[in-house]
């Protein structure tokens, strides 16, 4: 099984994360993934993932697995938007009244 970190982390007062009802918050990745989940489910961590189950294994109905696929930076300069924007538009049907 991969090294997991399991932290709970106590949020300033002013934060602005709020739970539904019956929920946890799961944050993976510094914030690149935050969901709600069951706050009675159990949370299993995989080898390359983190498992969600509605009740303990082999007694589950619902297994939800979550990763996370870092990718490597890209490059956009290649690419201007001030170029981009014109060419998705131009034969564009609709009655475009302004463009700025």
């Amino acid at each position: 099984m991969a090294d997991w970190l399991k932290e709970e982390l106590t949020l300033r007062e002013d934060h602005t994360w709020r739970a539904k009802p019956g929920c946890k918050i799961f944050v993976a990745d510094r914030g690149a993934l935050r969901l709600d989940y069951p706050e009675d489910w159990v949370v299993i961590p995989g080898e390359n993932s983190i498992n969600f189950h509605d009740r303990q294994p082999p007694d589950d109905d619902i297994h939800m697995e979550v990763s996370i696929m870092r990718l490597p930076p890209i490059d956009w300069s290649g690419l201007p938007l001030r170029d981009l924007i014109p060419a998705a538009i131009q034969g564009d049907a609709r009655d475009i009244r302004w463009r700025g």
